[in-house]
């Protein structure tokens, strides 16, 4: 079972090969790049939001800032309108969004391994345990929790298994907004722009918008990559080599 450091560091990996790979793609002139950089975004966000190293997580955040400004540059950055909202979901905003969401309640739990309450049982949370007997717990595999079918058979042994608490019964009492939430994923998944906002904004433009946005029907592009981070005129030597940043250029003109 992983933790949240092999999330992490998979979701590393994930992001690296997803860059290569799209950056590859951009060369070629394919435009499924645009979904693949953008996976690669998902998946340096979720590094990002698991790892508490200041250093790595700013080398992460600069990772990000340079695919930005790149997938702003070649495909342009379009927010989504869900039917009430446009919404911006960019994983470059979301990660300076430092809140997340944890839940206070009472809970019951039972020992993943055994089946035992925790607290009259010999094992200890997210400790690996070996020679473990493999059994049904609730419906779940004790060896992978997996609810459905899996590799492994009921009666036989293995090792490396960790142990977690799994909730039987839970009452909650409150939600709270905190930077350091107990599930580290448990973050805000997208940030509304309002009807209201976007006609103030407009206000301000009279001239160039006047009667021709329609909510809703209208689409709009978010430029923050371009705005607040232009570090990555700066960085983006680092990312590609020169003969490769070239063919972009041409092609970004190109298109």
């Amino acid at each position: 079972m992983k933790t949240y450091i092999d999330r992490a560091n998979e979701s590393l990996k994930n992001a690296n090969e997803l860059k290569i790979h799209g950056i590859w793609l951009i060369c070629k002139g394919d435009y499924s790049a645009n979904n693949i950089l953008r996976k690669a975004l998902g998946e340096y966000l979720t590094a990002y939001y698991i790892f508490d190293d200041a250093d790595l997580k700013k080398d992460i955040f600069t990772e990000m800032c340079r695919l930005g400004k790149l997938l702003h540059d070649l495909f342009r950055c379009p927010i989504e309108y869900n039917g009430r909202d446009y919404i911006k979901d960019c994983p470059i905003i979301l990660s300076q969004i430092d809140m997340g969401i944890s839940i206070e309640c009472e809970e019951s739990y039972i020992c993943s391994i055994c089946g035992k309450d925790p607290l009259y049982c010999d094992h200890i949370s997210w400790k690996k345990y070996d020679n473990v007997l493999c059994q049904r717990i609730i419906g779940n595999c004790n060896i992978c929790l997996s609810s459905g079918e899996c590799e492994h058979v009921p009666g036989q042994y293995y090792d490396n298994v960790y142990m977690v608490r799994i909730v039987t019964d839970m009452k909650i009492n409150a939600l709270a907004f905190t930077r350091n939430p107990a599930d580290k994923l448990a973050r805000i998944i997208g940030v509304p722009i309002s009807k209201s906002d976007i006609e103030q904004m407009l206000q301000q433009y009279p001239e160039k918008y006047d009667n021709k946005f329609e909510y809703g029907v209208s689409k709009l592009y978010c430029h923050k990559c371009n705005e607040k981070w232009s570090m990555f005129h700066e960085l983006a030597p680092k990312l590609l080599d020169r003969r490769t940043w070239n063919i972009l250029g041409k092609w970004a003109n190109y298109r």
